[in-house]
C-alpha cells in the first residue's frame, strides 16, 4: 500500500508543528472569543456566541481543548468547510497562515524559496478561491488575483474558515472556495488579556553567500482590553519576523540528444543518446523581514448596536542574493565530448571540452505592503430585525529590483575548460571536475562571457491593487420552517496595475549588442567565495552585485514590446445583490436544517494597454482601452440532515463563479502582417512597396483580452460525518464540479483598422481582417474528488492512550479540464491528484508533543521565471515533515508559561522540477529550521 494512501502510515511517520487544528467546523474561535462572522450572516454570530458560551465550561485545555471547540461549533454548520483554529491568541506558530491552510482537507501550498506561500484548494490553483479578512474581499501583492499568504502573520489571526459549499451572503466567493480569515473581536473576552512571544530560528544550512545570515527570530505581541462598563473593546496585535534561507539550487537548461563517439561501450556508432544540455548551480540566500499590525476597535452601547473598526497593515521586505554560475554542455559553443558513458539511452558521464561558464551574481530586493480599513455597524431592532453597513478599503504595492551581472573570461579568446561529470541517477544532480580556478579574480572578470550581447541587466516590475468596498444587509428572524430571510447588496471598485522598466547594464566601453570589455571586479567589491561543492565545483569569484552597480556600471534603458506588454491596468466595478432563506425543519421526523438562496452579480470591466508593433527595429506603441459588462445569476442550497446517534448527511449545491485573471485581461497587443500566411481564413492579397502582390497575407497578433468573461461552475457536495459527543468524529465527502466555461488561448477573428500599417514596410493589407491569439471563454470539463477525515482521541479506543491522539486526511481529486482548449490536454494548474495531511500528538500534565506531515503529488505550479515573468512548471511530488515538543506550566506564579521547540522540514525534503519522466528540471535543498521559542499570556 502507498503511502499516500495509507493515512495510518502517514499518521505514525508525520509532524505537527503548530498549535493549530483542523476541523470542519462552522468557526474555531481562541478561549474567550469568537471569529467574525462575514457582514450580513448574523445568524452565524448569533449562534456563535451562544456556542463560545457554552463552551466556557470545557475544562480541558491546549490542542484537545481546540479540537473539541472545532467539533463541537462544526455540528451546527449549514456548510461544508474546513476550519482553522488558535488554542490561545498568538498561538498560531507558523511562519505565515499559508502553512497553517495546507494543513486542512483538500489544501495543498506551493514552497516559494522554502517557505508555503500560495495555497490551491480542491486541485484548483489560488486565482479560483476568494480570500476574505472579517468578511472582506482581500488585495494581492501578486500580478493576479491569488492571494499570497505569506503577507499575514498566523499569530494576529484567531482562526481561519474554509467555505467548500457556496453561500447566498458569501461575497467574494470563487469556484475552489473561499478562504475567510479571521481576527479577535475584543468584546467577547471577559477581560484584559496581555500576551508575548517570542522565538530564534537557525538553519541546518549555514550561510552559502557573503555577507547573509543563517539565524532569524520571531516576536509578537498582543494586548486586548475593554472599558466602559465593557461596552468599549481594543484589541492590538504586532507581529515582527525576521527570517532567512539558505539554500542550494541546481536548474537543467534543458535535454538533447548527442551524437555519440565511434566505440562507446553499448552504442553503436552514429547512435545518439539523451544528454544535459546546459547547467545552472547556484547559492541562494533569502532575508526577509515582515512587520505586520492588526487593530480592532469595537463599540458595544447596548445590545442592539455594534460598531468595529478594523485595521491591518502588513510591510513585507525580502532581500535575495544568488551567486552561482551556468554553463552550456551540447548547447556551448564549439564544446567536444569524449569519454561518454551512456545507460539507458541516458548520457550519464563523460567529458566536455571547450566549455566556457558565466558566473552571476544577481540580487532581487523585494517589496510588498498591504493596507486595509474596515469599518462595521450592525444595528438589531424591532421584532428580529438587523441590519448592517460595512464600508472598507485596501491597498496592495509590491515592487522589485531585480539585477544581473556576469563574469567570466573573456568573450573573445578567453580561456575555455575541460570539464569531466557526471549525473546522480536519484536526483539528476551533475557532478564536474575542473581544470580553471574559477576563484582567482584575476582570471574572472566582468564581461560578456556567454556572448549574450549584454554585460547585465536590471528591471523594476511593479505592481499596484486597491479595492473600495461598500455593503450594507438586512435581516429576519422567523418562526417556521424557514427561520431567517437575509438580503444585501455589496459594491466594490478595483484597480489592478503592473509595469515594469527594464535596462541594460553597460560595462565602461561597452553598449547594447557591442559587449567584449572585461574589467576586474572593483576590489572593494569582492566577498568571500562561493562555494558549490553540493555539484563538485570549487569557490568561485563572489562579489557584491549592488557595490559594482555603483562603481562599474552604466544604464541603457530597453524599450521592447515584450516590455510594452508587461504594462497594463485593468479596473473593475461589481455589485452583488442577495437573498438567503435560512431553513429550520423535520423530515420524516429528523431535522433538517440549512439554507436556499441566490446571488445576482453584475460586473463592468476595462483595461488600457498599449497595441505595439515593430517598425524599422523601433517600436510603435498605441493606446488601447476595451472593456465589457456581464451578469449572472448564481443560485445555492446547502441542507444538513441529523441522524440518528449524531450521524449527520450534508448535502450542497450551487452555481459558482471566478473572475477571470487579471493578466488574461490586459488589453496589450502585439500585431504585425504575415506575407505567407496557411489557411484561408482572412487571407487576402497584399501590395508590398515594391509593386510585388503576395497572395498569402493576414495580419496576425495575440495578447490579452478585456472581454473576458467569468469561468462559471455547476457545484455539488455530498458529506457524511459521524461524531463520539464532542472528542471524535469522521467524515468523507465527494464533490463534483462541471466547469460551464473555462478560459484558454484561441485564434479568433479581428478588425484591425484603424491601427498603424508602419510595421507593415510599406506593405498594403488587402484588408485588416485578420486573426488574433488572446484568452477566450470556451468549453469547461469537470473536477471531481473525493475527502476522508478522521478526529481521534487514542483515549476513546483504548483508556490508557489518555493523552495520545490522531489527525489524518486524504484527499483524491480528478480533472477532465483541458487547460489548453479541446485537443490539448495537459495537467491541470495547481492540481495535485492526491494530498494527506496527518498528525499524531500527546499532550497531558502541561507536556506536549506533536508530529505532522502534509504530502502532494505532483503538479503543475506557476513560479516567477526569466523576466519577472509567470510560468508553469511541473513539480514534482514532496513530503514535508514538522516537529513540536512544548511544556507549558500548569499552575502557580507563571501558570500559562509555554516554551516551545520546533523543527520545520524535519527530513529535509527538496523541491524538484522536472520537464518528465527521466528528466529533472530543478532540484532545491533548503534544509531545516529550528525554532526555540517562548509564549506568554497574562
Amino acid at each position: 500500500m502507498t503511502f499516500k494512501r495509507n493515512l495510518l502510515t502517514l499518521a505514525v511517520a508525520s509532524v505537527l508543528v503548530s498549535g493549530m487544528h483542523s476541523a470542519r467546523a462552522a468557526d474555531a474561535p481562541a478561549p474567550d472569543q469568537q471569529a467574525t462572522a462575514t457582514p450580513g450572516t448574523d445568524d452565524a454570530a448569533k449562534k456563535k456566541e451562544d456556542q463560545a458560551a457554552e463552551l466556557g465550561t470545557v475544562t480541558v485545555t491546549g490542542v484537545r481543548a481546540a479540537i473539541e471547540r472545532a467539533i463541537s461549533i462544526k455540528q451546527n454548520s449549514n456548510e461544508i468547510v474546513e476550519a482553522i483554529s488558535a488554542e490561545d491568541i498568538g498561538k498560531l506558530p507558523d511562519n505565515s497562515i499559508a502553512e497553517s491552510l495546507a494543513r486542512l482537507p483538500g489544501l495543498a501550498a506551493q514552497r516559494v524559496a522554502g517557505r508555503a506561500s500560495t495555497v490551491s484548494l480542491r486541485g484548483f490553483a489560488g486565482d479560483f478561491s476568494g480570500t476574505l479578512l472579517n468578511g472582506r474581499e482581500q488585495v494581492s501583492t501578486g500580478d493576479n488575483r491569488a492571494i499570497e499568504f505569506d503577507q499575514y502573520p498566523s499569530e494576529l489571526l484567531s482562526g481561519v474558515v474554509v467555505y467548500k459549499t457556496p453561500e447566498a451572503s458569501l461575497v467574494g466567493q470563487g469556484i475552489a472556495g473561499t478562504i475567510a480569515m479571521q481576527s479577535v473581536r475584543p468584546l467577547d473576552y471577559n477581560k484584559q488579556v496581555v500576551q508575548v512571544g517570542a522565538r530564534g530560528e537557525a538553519l541546518s544550512n549555514s550561510s552559502v553567500n557573503a555577507n547573509t545570515d543563517s539565524k532569524g527570530y520571531r516576536v509578537n505581541a498582543s494586548y486586548i482590553d475593554q472599558y466602559l462598563d465593557h461596552t468599549l473593546g481594543l484589541a492590538i496585535g504586532y507581529a515582527r519576523l525576521q527570517s532567512p534561507t539558505q539554500d542550494t539550487r541546481w536548474e537543467a537548461w534543458g535535454y538533447t540528444g548527442v551524437t555519440v563517439p565511434a566505440g562507446t561501450p553499448g552504442m553503436t556508432s552514429g547512435d545518439t543518446a539523451q544528454a544535459l544540455g546546459g547547467t545552472k548551480v547556484y547559492a541562494d540566500s533569502t532575508e526577509g523581514t515582515r512587520d505586520a499590525l492588526m487593530t480592532t476597535l469595537e463599540w458595544r452601547p447596548n445590545d442592539q448596536y455594534t460598531s468595529t473598526l478594523d485595521l491591518y497593515y502588513s510591510k513585507f521586505n525580502q532581500k535575495l542574493v544568488y551567486g552561482g554560475f551556468e554553463a552550456g554542455l551540447p548547447w556551448g559553443s564549439g564544446t567536444v565530448l569524449t569519454n561518454p558513458v551512456v545507460s539507458n539511452g541516458q548520457l550519464v558521464a563523460g567529458t566536455w571540452a571547450n566549455v566556457k561558464p558565466v558566473l552571476r551574481e544577481e540580487v532581487d530586493h523585494h517589496d510588498d505592503k498591504i493596507r486595509s480599513i474596515g469599518w462595521n455597524n450592525k444595528l438589531r431592532f424591532g421584532d428580529g430585525w438587523e441590519a448592517s453597513a460595512d464600508l472598507s478599503y485596501s491597498k496592495a504595492n509590491s515592487s522589485q529590483s531585480l539585477m544581473e551581472e556576469y563574469a567570466g573570461t573573456p568573450k573573445n579568446g578567453g580561456a575555455t575548460d575541460t570539464w569531466n561529470f557526471s549525473i546522480d541517477p536519484s536526483t539528476g544532480l551533475p557532478h564536474f571536475g575542473v581544470g580553471l580556478n574559477y576563484a582567482d579574480p584575476n582570471l574572472i572578470k566582468l564581461t560578456d562571457s556567454g556572448g549574450w550581447g549584454q554585460d547585465g541587466y536590471l528591471k523594476f516590475p511593479k505592481t499596484s491593487d486597491e479595492l473600495k468596498a461598500a455593503r450594507v444587509d438586512l435581516s429576519r428572524d422567523i418562526n417556521s420552517p424557514i427561520s431567517k430571510v437575509s438580503a444585501g447588496i455589496n459594491y466594490n471598485e478595483r484597480t489592478k496595475t503592473r509595469h515594469s522598466d527594464e535596462y541594460f547594464m553597460d560595462l565602461p566601453g561597452s553598449s547594447q549588442g557591442h559587449t567584449g570589455v572585461a574589467v576586474s571586479v572593483p576590489a572593494s567589491c569582492l566577498t568571500s567565495s562561493t562555494y558549490l561543492g553540493y555539484v563538485g565545483f570549487p569557490s568561485i569569484v563572489s562579489w557584491d552585485p549592488d557595490c559594482a552597480y555603483h562603481q562599474t556600471y552604466s544604464l541603457q534603458q530597453f524599450t521592447h514590446k515584450d516590455i510594452y506588454n508587461k504594462d497594463w491596468t485593468v479596473n473593475e466595478k461589481v455589485g452583488t445583490a442577495y437573498l438567503k432563506f435560512d431553513i429550520d425543519t423535520e423530515v420524516a421526523g429528523l431535522p433538517l436544517r440549512g439554507n436556499v438562496g441566490a446571488q445576482y452579480v453584475h460586473v463592468n470591466q476595462n483595461a488600457d494597454a498599449v497595441a505595439t508593433t515593430e517598425a524599422s527595429g523601433s517600436v510603435v506603441a498605441n493606446p488601447v482601452h476595451a472593456g465589457t459588462s456581464y451578469s449572472n445569476f448564481l443560485p445555492s442550497l446547502n441542507l444538513v440532515l441529523t441522524l440518528p446517534q449524531e450521524n449527520y448527511l450534508r448535502f450542497g449545491a450551487g452555481r459558482e463563479m471566478a473572475r477571470p485573471r487579471m493578466d488574461y485581461m490586459r488589453a496589450n497587443f502585439d500585431y504585425g502582417i504575415n506575407t505567407q500566411a496557411s489557411g484561408t481564413v482572412n487571407v487576402f492579397p497584399c501590395t508590398g512597396s515594391d509593386g510585388i502582390v503576395h497572395p498569402h497575407c493576414r495580419i496576425e497578433g495575440s495578447g490579452g483580452n478585456p472581454k473576458l468573461k467569468p469561468f462559471l461552475a455547476d457545484a455539488y457536495d455530498l458529506s457524511y460525518e459521524k461524531y463520539w459527543e464532542t472528542k471524535a468524529y469522521v467524515s468523507a465527502t465527494y464533490f463534483f464540479k462541471s466547469l460551464k466555461t473555462y478560459v484558454y488561448n484561441q485564434n479568433v477573428l479581428f478588425d484591425y483598422t484603424g491601427l498603424p500599417t508602419s510595421s507593415f514596410n510599406g506593405i498594403v493589407p488587402g484588408s485588416y481582417q485578420g486573426i488574433a491569439t488572446v484568452p477566450q471563454n470556451g468549453t469547461g470539463g469537470y473536477m471531481r474528488g473525493y475527502e476522508l477525515t478522521a478526529s481521534m482521541p487514542l483515549d476513546v479506543l483504548w483508556e490508557p492512550l489518555d493523552g495520545f491522539g490522531v489527525l489524518a486526511s486524504y484527499a483524491n481529486t480528478h480533472s477532465s479540464i483541458c487547460p489548453g482548449g479541446p485537443g490539448s490536454c495537459g495537467p491541470f494548474p495547481g492540481l495535485s491528484k492526491y494530498v494527506s495531511q496527518a498528525t499524531i500528538y500527546y499532550e497531558k500534565a502541561g507536556f506536549s508533543v506533536r508530529m505532522a506531515a502534509t504530502h502532494r503529488s505532483s503538479y503543475l505550479g506557476e513560479v516567477q521565471a526569466f523576466g519577472a515573468d509567470l510560468e508553469l512548471h511541473p513539480i514534482d511530488k514532496e513530503t514535508v515533515a514538522d516537529f513540536q515538543l512544548g511544556y507549558t506550566i500548569p499552575t502557580g506564579k507563571y501558570e500559562g508559561l509555554n516554551f516551545l521547540l520546533q523543527v520545520q522540514n524535519l527530513f529535509n525534503e527538496p523541491y524538484r522540477e522536472s520537464y518528465g519522466p527521466g528528466e529533472p528540471r530543478q532540484y532545491t535543498i533548503y534544509g531545516r529550521r529550528v525554532l526555540l521559542g517562548v509564549n506568554y499570556k497574562f
